[in-house]
């Protein structure tokens, strides 16, 4: 197997990720981002603002050991401004499509998530607790 080929099949493998990531991310963005609570143009330039103030920045120094550039929430901003006089339903798509890329990216490995320590779990956790017993299936069959 030569370079070039290995280095198409690495980069084929790479795209395939970031694709399953760029779906998984869809369904997360569309149930976190309710279709009457888009942020306005507004709030996300306050958001932009309040990123320089001293509690954000302190708590980027904390986290990253940096300073936040606020760069991520200008290109929000900047990105709202871009949807002007399209529907609500074209705005929430695009808004929903440029997040879950964005959480894909970043989820890749060598990324800037907590999945670097933690794995994403994709069954719902059932505390049995709070469970009503005669709504789970049967073990032995549905007999009782």
């Amino acid at each position: 197997m030569s370079a070039s080929s290995s280095t198409t099949t690495t980069g084929a493998h790479h795209d395939a990720l970031y694709e399953k990531l760029v779906q998984q991310e869809r369904i997360i963005q569309s149930a976190a981002l309710p279709a009457d609570e888009m942020p306005s143009c507004m709030n996300l330039f306050d958001k932009w603002a309040t990123c320089f103030a001293l509690v954000p920045q302190f708590r980027a120094v904390y986290r990253y050991g940096s300073f936040d550039d606020c760069t991520r929430k200008l290109d929000d901003f900047k990105f709202c401004l871009t949807l002007k006089g399209i529907d609500q339903a074209q705005k929430r798509e695009a808004y929903i499509e440029r997040k879950a890329r964005a959480m894909a990216r970043r989820r890749m490995p060598g990324g800037n998530t907590s999945e670097e320590v933690w794995e994403m779990r994709t069954d719902p956790i059932i505390d049995l607790q709070c469970v009503d017993e005669a709504l789970l299936p049967k073990k032995d069959g549905g007999k009782t």
